[in-house]
């Protein structure tokens, strides 16, 4: 129960987790006797400060294999984030389940689920004696408090995430004794195991009842003299219902390290979790390191800097690959080695989108020509994009999604990827877009000339959108369409396509992995090619698709298709015959329709780990930040 192989095959695990000790002893033939822990919470025994290791380990600890080798506890590991986003340590091994590299659903917190074969009803197995880091023990009370006193409370969450209330009807949460949950739904719901691995659906009970008014008719007193106006306020400073980190130091956690500090420079610092559920295949209670301190830094910049004067033991998410050949120059000076990981997130570096609902009928016939967009397409030269912004790294690459999706055919990565100005033109020609008397740019249909403005932003990905717009508009620029590329922040660019202002948009093709898509939607293959408040193309139309028709404007019907089967997809078991015929019919249609158009494969991220560093991943994985995937808890120091 509680494993999933995409696709219906099974893949190679490169760390094998197991979720007994009876399932550990079965498939290895090795059997853990004793449990040891950290000199740091031997001590704390010693003075009776702590249960012994037996006892604060649960009944049925998750026991992992190791990337390289069993670990050495102790030491401090220095991390680094801008806004408090960007350590993998932060994000690390929070949810009911976890994922790895290679794509596969495993247990985490809970030891299994199972779904029933009507799709409509989830059980949840939990282990028996986990406890929380304050040592109160683990049970189903905490996921029912998390689901009935949180989720379903108007004050503390007014929204209710539609992952747990599918065809709209909020699911209903019954605990069959201490150790197991049932979620039940109107309807089938095939993608319930897929949530799992992705929500936090646990909070302390016995901490947090103090600050409910449900449990509390005191709990609006306790509000003011913490300084709110009401006792939601209160609550959701001790709690955080995303996974998130908490602000509240003394709040029980599940996670490897328990988060403790967080000083005036919003420096955050954290301890060994002291009933933390997890050995390694001595019987060594994990993590191996006993603390942390991620710094807090104002932007990207300093984060490279940072990472290459060796101030800390791993940087992940905010370095930029046009730096890559800075970090491995600076290598045996920092002390650390730099790494490429593929990038399982994205498909394509930068990918565009035109404004098919855009005010101007003129413009809004033009863009949606599929000839146009072939053309636009046709006129780019991805070779030269890749030779002179990513190193001759990547490869063209115009499909909206990744190549290990279901569903893909080969034919798909490299549609109309080729340099083709000469085609691209005669395209723009058959559609009676006529050149200027001076053949310089070709004039629209009501006489003016074909001017468009290209929109991005640089926020998370350094210069290289910025590089590629330039190169864009000199390759458009020769088949005729003036072209304007504009550096807008973030929230301006959102708010313009939000209004259906824009012509189109430029931004990198992230959130187009398949599992990602599967639990929420397929972003990159339904309107507005990104999530919904980043309406790249079409915003009226995918208005008229959230509204159910009441606002915006209703699609043609190929655009009506594709939504039709986006639902259908998403209704589907994960790795069944028509899950897999769908999606690719989904990414047949998308492909074709040359809705989402993408320039060159998305460019590997670099990973820089200090030496001395072990059992981090080096190679061979996806780079996947916040799906528990980096198995943080096994890292050690080589002394």
């Amino acid at each position: 129960a509680g494993t999933i192989c995409l696709l219906g095959v099974s893949l190679a695990l490169a760390q094998q987790a197991w979720d007994t000790l009876q399932e550990y002893e079965k498939a290895t033939g090795n059997k853990i006797e004793k449990f040891s822990e950290s000199p740091m919470l031997r001590t704390k025994v010693a003075a009776g400060e702590l249960p012994s290791v037996e006892e604060r380990l649960p009944e049925e600890p998750q026991i992992i294999e190791l990337l390289e080798e069993v670990g050495q506890y102790g030491g401090t590991m220095y991390l680094i984030s801008v806004a408090g986003e960007g350590s993998e340590i932060e994000a690390s091994i929070r949810n009911i389940g976890g994922v790895t590299y290679e794509n596969k659903i495993i247990p985490s917190v809970a030891k299994g689920w199972d779904l029933s074969d009507d799709y409509k009803t989830l059980t949840l197995y939990l282990r028996k004696g986990m406890k929380w880091s304050d040592g109160e023990p683990f049970t189903a009370d905490d996921i029912l408090f998390w689901y009935q006193d949180i989720i379903l409370n108007d004050e503390l969450t007014p929204t209710k995430p539609e992952k747990w209330s599918p065809g709209g009807e909020p699911m209903k949460a019954t605990k069959i004794d201490d150790y197991t949950v049932r979620f039940e739904f109107s309807l089938p719901y095939p993608s319930a195991s897929e949530v799992v691995y992705s929500m936090p659906a646990f909070s302390p009970k016995h901490y947090l009842k103090r600050y409910h008014i449900k449990y509390n008719p005191d709990a609006g007193e306790i509000a003011k003299k913490e300084g709110y106006d009401n006792w939601w306020e209160s609550f959701g400073f001790h709690t955080t219902i995303t996974g998130g980190r908490p602000e509240d130091v003394n709040l029980p956690a599940l996670t490897p390290w328990v988060f403790t500090e967080m000083d005036a420079g919003q420096n955050t610092y954290w301890e060994r979790n002291p009933y933390y559920w997890r050995v390694d295949t001595a019987g060594n209670q994990l993590p191996y390191i006993d603390k942390l301190m991620s710094m807090n830094v104002a932007n990207p910049e300093v984060v490279a800097m940072k990472s290459m004067s060796g101030e800390v033991e791993s940087s992940v998410v905010m370095l930029n690959f046009s730096d890559y050949p800075i970090y491995k120059k600076n290598e045996e000076k920092g002390g650390y080695k730099v790494y490429l990981f593929p990038d399982g997130g994205a498909s394509t570096s930068l990918s565009y989108s035109f404004n098919y609902t855009h005010k101007d009928p003129v413009l809004r016939k033009i863009f949606n020509d599929i000839r146009f967009r072939q053309a636009t397409s046709l006129a780019i030269n991805r070779e030269e994009i890749s030779k002179t912004v990513f190193y001759g790294k990547v490869s063209p690459w115009t499909a909206p999604v990744t190549p290990d999706w279901a569903g893909f055919e080969d034919w798909m990565g490299t549609y109309y990827a080729e340099y083709n100005p000469q085609k691209a033109n005669e395209l723009l020609d058959e559609m009676g877009l006529k050149w200027d008397k001076g053949r310089q740019y070709r004039l629209m249909s009501d006489g003016k000339t074909l001017s468009l403005v290209g929109e991005y932003c640089l926020q998370w990905l350094g210069a290289y959108p910025g590089k590629i717009a330039e190169l864009t508009k000199e390759y458009w620029e020769k088949i005729g369409i003036k072209l304007t590329v504009k550096q807008v922040t973030e929230d301006l660019q959102m708010e313009r396509m939000g209004a259906n202002e824009h012509d189109l948009c430029l931004w990198n093709c992230d959130g187009s992995g398949e599992l990602q898509a599967h639990t929420n939607y397929p972003i990159r293959l339904m309107p507005p090619w990104h999530w919904a408040d980043i309406p790249m193309g079409g915003p009226e139309w995918r208005r008229w698709y959230d509204t159910k028709g009441k606002e915006g404007e209703e699609p043609p019907q190929e655009i009506r298709k594709i939504f039709n089967l986006a639902d259908e997809w998403l209704n589907v078991a994960y790795g069944t015959e028509k899950y897999v015929k769908l999606a690719n019919e989904l990414i047949t249609l998308n492909v074709k329709g040359f809705y989402l158009i993408g320039m060159v494969e998305s460019s590997p991220r670099p990973v820089i780990r200090k030496n001395g560093l072990r059992n981090a991943r080096r190679e061979g994985g996806q780079f996947r930040p916040g799906l528990g995937a980096y198995m943080t808890d096994q890292w050690f120091f080589e002394k």
